[in-house]
């Protein structure tokens, strides 16, 4: 009886070995880094050919190019389309279903070009292989609307490495002039964060966001650096950029070694130099304490007040006087301390968006700053408090598949089978001998 469970225990060790042992390594062998790879249509699901994907090795921090491809009719990668860079060996590195083979290592993949019409995904995908382990490539691209373009902005230092945290400003030109619609930041990899604040009252410019990208009208826009961060300022004041519809424009915001020890020197102005003509305004209670987020409008007129245009729209902070981060109109005309640069002329401000509001006229000489102190008593219809903003957010269409390449899985169940049957051979052989 001893010697029957001896052989009982032996057939079942060998039932859950066997499988382990294969999968471990032989099977590894076999199987090892196919990853599955599908680039398709987002709007049918059906394959997209055309797309060219860039692969990168990181060791150590550092990435290189290795090589790039692009997808057949049948949505796989083509294996005769293979560019290798920096002595890549990519010899079998398509197999013939259009997947991919890598050794254990860690890469990242990014679009390098896409199909016309289509939206580009920008960010890197990083993944790893680890004994032959990887999640497969899925990705799903999805179309520019005709009357939309999509505008790639990426942050980067004098070496091209991202720089993250910079803050920027987006404008657009609106009737001849730019009018400030949303309030941007980059992330780790130098782009756009999908949430932004919107910035304008101007609802007919509908701005999307789509991994790490913006999709926006046609029309003349630009990008301003608000900020530098501890080490790093913007090498310009501003990037006019042109789109037009179903196109992709890209746009690299430099950065340099920031000469100042204390980074940012100027706390509002966007880099403005001081302003020597227009108004400044303080906006206080009866009681001479400022007033924040009291939102007022500055508007042009003729000298018999006619003909008005409005020119810029801001709200206070708490010092009572105009701040950029909460100006919707005309924040290239704030500079220093609140100060708007204004022309000679006349003019004349009052609350924002209150009909009955009282209008303040004023004239602006060549050479001066016009300083306006506007009373307003707390607690009146016409007092605002409060300071909202609009967030947006986009649709990443890419899609980072979670299954894992072939590992061989299949032949593990086989050779469980196997070990089922020779267990209940065994039971078959010692119940015959009972």
């Amino acid at each position: 009886m001893k010697t029957n469970k001896k052989i009982l225990n032996l057939l079942a060790a060998m039932t859950l070995a066997i499988p382990m042992a294969v999968s471990a390594g032989t099977l590894n062998n076999i199987y090892a880094e196919s990853i599955i790879t599908s680039v398709v249509n987002s709007t049918d699901n059906k394959p997209l050919s055309g797309v060219t994907l860039a692969f990168y090795s990181t060791t150590n921090n550092v990435s290189k190019k290795i090589f790039t491809v692009k997808t057949n009719e049948q949505g796989k990668l083509n294996k005769e389309s293979v560019v290798a860079f920096n002595s890549f060996d990519v010899s079998n590195i398509i197999d013939d279903k259009g997947d991919l083979n890598l050794k254990d290592g860690s890469y990242y993949y990014v679009d390098e070009s896409v199909v016309d019409g289509f939206v580009k995904n920008v960010k890197p995908v990083k993944f790893s292989v680890v004994n032959g382990v990887a999640p497969n490539i899925e990705r799903a691209y999805s179309k520019l609307s005709s009357d939309k373009a999509q505008l790639v902005v990426n942050a980067v230092d004098a070496s091209g490495n991202p720089v993250e945290g910079a803050t920027l400003d987006l404008f657009k030109q609106v009737n001849g002039a730019y009018v400030r619609l949303a309030s941007l930041t980059t992330d780790s990899d130098g782009l756009l964060l999908d949430v932004i604040n919107r910035t304008s009252e101007d609802s007919n410019t509908v701005i999307d966001t789509s991994n790490g990208t913006l999709i926006l009208p046609s029309g003349n826009y630009k990008i301003v650096p608000k900020n530098s961060t501890s080490a790093l300022k913007p090498v310009k004041n501003e990037y006019a950029v042109e789109v037009a519809a179903s196109k992709i424009v890209s746009l690299s915001v430099n950065y340099s070694k920031s000469t100042s020890s204390s980074g940012n020197d100027q706390s509002q102005g966007n880099n403005l130099s001081e302003v020597k003509t227009g108004v400044k305004i303080l906006v206080r209670n009866e009681k001479k304490t400022p007033l924040e987020n009291q939102e007022i409008a500055i508007y042009s007129t003729d000298a018999d007040g006619s003909n008005e245009k409005l020119l810029f729209v801001g709200k206070t902070n708490s010092q009572g006087i105009f701040e950029y981060d909460k100006v919707s109109k005309g924040a290239e005309l704030l500079g220093k301390n609140g100060v708007v640069a204004l022309e000679a002329g006349n003019y004349y401000y009052k609350l924002y968006n209150y009909s009955n509001a009282k209008k303040h006229a004023f004239k602006v000489e060549a050479g001066k700053v016009n300083n306006q102190v506007f009373t307003i008593t707390v607690g009146s219809s016409s007092s605002k408090t409060s300071n909202g903003t609009t967030s947006s957010t986009g649709s990443n269409v890419s899609k980072s598949g979670s299954t894992l390449a072939k590992t061989g899985v299949e032949s593990t169940l086989a050779y469980s089978a196997s070990g089922i049957a020779m267990v209940s051979g065994g039971l078959y052989i010692l119940k015959r001998k009972k």
